[in-house]
C-alpha cells in the first residue's frame, strides 16, 4: 500500500483539477451574481403584489478559474475522509494487497464527482465531521458520567463495607464486655449469696423440708469467706464416729446443680435402716452445718424404713445423724468422692 500512495495522491490532484474545470466551464450560469427569472409577459397589474416577480437568491460567483480548481482539489482530498465516514473498504490501508485498476478507476470517479460539486461536497463532509465530533463528545461525556457514577457506587460500597467491619468489631467488643459482665455477675453471686439467702431464710423457714438459708456450709476456696471461721469450719467432722454405715443403718446423698449457673446445689440425704437393723425409734436427728437455721432437723423413717431430706447448699460439709435415741451415730462427708460419687467437682471444692 505504501508504494501506491504517490499514485493515489496524483490521481486525487488530477481528478480535483479536472473536476474544478468541469465545474467552471460546464455551469456558466453558476458564475452570475443573480439567477434572474424570465420577464413577466402575462400582463399582470403592477398594482397586484402577488403578480410582482420575486428576486432570486444570490449565487456565489467564481471570478477566476483557479477558484473552482482549488476548491475541486480540496474536495477531492476529502474523499478518503468521506470513505472512512461511510465505512467504505475501497481504500483499505490495513489490507496489504495491491489495489486493482478497477479500484483506482472507482476512486478517481469519487474524486471527480466531489470536485465537480465541490461546494456541496465540502459542506456535507464538514457537517458530518462536526456531527461525528459532537457524537464523540457526547459519548465521552456519557462515559465520564458512567465512570463517575461507578466510582460513586464503588465508594459507597467501600463505605458500607467499612461500616459493616466497624459494626462487627464493635459487636465483638460488646460481646466480650457482656461475657465479662456475666462472669463478674457469677463471681458476685457466689460472693454475696450468703446475704441473699440469709435474708430469704429469715422471711420464711419451712417446717417440712429444710431450705438453705445462708451461704453454703463448709465453703472451701471461695473468695470473701476465708476469714469467716464459721463458714470455713466443719464442726461435724469426726463428731459422729466417721462412718456412713453402722449397725444396719446407712446414710447416702445425691448432689445436683439447681440451675445452669451451678452456683447452688440440691442435696438429697437418704437414711436407711436395713431389715436386720434395730429400730428403737423412728425419729432421726440430722445435724447440718451451723450456718443452717435451724441446723438440727428431726425426721421420721417411713414404712419402708427410709427417709429422704432435701436442702440447698453452695458447697460440701459433713452431715451427722443420730438414730435410736442417739445410740446409733452416722457421719457423711459430702466432699468425699467415695461416699458421694455423683457430687460435682465445684461442690466438693467449696
Amino acid at each position: 500500500m505504501e508504494t501506491q500512495i504517490p499514485i493515489l495522491i496524483t490521481l486525487t490532484v488530477l481528478a480535483g483539477i479536472f473536476g474544478g474545470l468541469v465545474s467552471y466551464f460546464g455551469f456558466p450560469d453558476g458564475r452570475s451574481a443573480l439567477r434572474r427569472p424570465e420577464p413577466d409577459t402575462t400582463g399582470a397589474s403592477a398594482a397586484d403584489p402577488a403578480s410582482t416577480p420575486v428576486p432570486a437568491q444570490p449565487v456565489p460567483t467564481d471570478t477566476s478559474v483557479w477558484q473552482p480548481v482549488v476548491r475541486g482539489v480540496g474536495a477531492a482530498f476529502l474523499v478518503p475522509l468521506f470513505l472512512k465516514i461511510a465505512d467504505s473498504k475501497l481504500v483499505d490501508t490495513s489490507n496489504p494487497a495491491q489495489l486493482s485498476g478497477w479500484q483506482f478507476f472507482i476512486y478517481g470517479g469519487f474524486c471527480l464527482a466531489a470536485a465537480i460539486s465541490s461546494r456541496a461536497f465540502i459542506g456535507s463532509v464538514s457537517r458530518q465531521v462536526i456531527a461525528l465530533a459532537a457524537d464523540a463528545k457526547r459519548n465521552s461525556e456519557r462515559a465520564m458520567r458512567k465512570s463517575a457514577a461507578a466510582q460513586l457506587r464503588s465508594e459507597a460500597a467501600m463505605e458500607i463495607s467499612q461500616s459493616a467491619t466497624a459494626a462487627s468489631v464493635e459487636a465483638q467488643k460488646v460481646g466480650e464486655t457482656v461475657q465479662a459482665d456475666i462472669e463478674q455477675a457469677k463471681e458476685n453471686q457466689v460472693k454475696f449469696a450468703s446475704v441473699i439467702w440469709r435474708t430469704a431464710a429469715a422471711a420464711a423457714r419451712p417446717a417440712a423440708a429444710q431450705t438453705f438459708k445462708g451461704p453454703a456450709p463448709g465453703i472451701r476456696g471461695v473468695a470473701g469467706h476465708a476469714d469467716n471461721e464459721e463458714m470455713a469450719s466443719d464442726p461435724a467432722k469426726g463428731r459422729f464416729g466417721g462412718l456412713a454405715d453402722r449397725d444396719g443403718w446407712r446414710i447416702g446423698a445425691t448432689v445436683t446443680p439447681v440451675d445452669s449457673s451451678r452456683t447452688f446445689f440440691r442435696v438429697t440425704l437418704e437414711v436407711t435402716a436395713s431389715d436386720e437393723a434395730q429400730v428403737m425409734s423412728n425419729q432421726v436427728a440430722i445435724h447440718l452445718h451451723p450456718t443452717f437455721k435451724p441446723d438440727v432437723v428431726t425426721a421420721e423413717l417411713g414404712p419402708d424404713r427410709t427417709l429422704a431430706y432435701t436442702f440447698q447448699s453452695l458447697g460440701a460439709f459433713t452431715v451427722g445423724v443420730e438414730a435410736n435415741n442417739g445410740k446409733t451415730l452416722l457421719e457423711l462427708d459430702l466432699a468425699d468422692p467415695a461416699l458421694v460419687p455423683n457430687a460435682p467437682q465445684e461442690f466438693r471444692e467449696r
